[in-house]
């Protein structure tokens, strides 16, 4: 049996290719010294104290895993062949 492990870590390439203002705005907000706002601890959400998050966190995270995976495709598709 394989497993994939999956962390969610800042991604400085994805960040990167984002050019929304806002977007970017609330990223630096939420992953500042003091995160805050929208984003805050993002994508280190706590387990603990964040069982909830709203649309805009959820669908920011679920952008960055998408490209995350398609970017890394064909590593996680030699992976799941072996």
């Amino acid at each position: 049996m394989e497993v994939i492990w999956v962390y969610n870590t800042p991604n400085a390439r994805w960040q990167q290719q984002i050019t929304d203002p806002d977007i970017l705005k609330d990223l630096t907000d939420g992953q500042g010294a003091e995160p805050s706002g929208d984003l805050k601890n993002f994508p280190n959400y706590s387990t603990f104290l964040q069982f909830h998050l709203e649309n805009y966190p959820v669908n920011v995270l679920a952008q960055l895993k998408a490209w995350e995976v398609n970017a890394l495709y064909s590593e996680i598709s030699a992976l799941l062949t072996e």
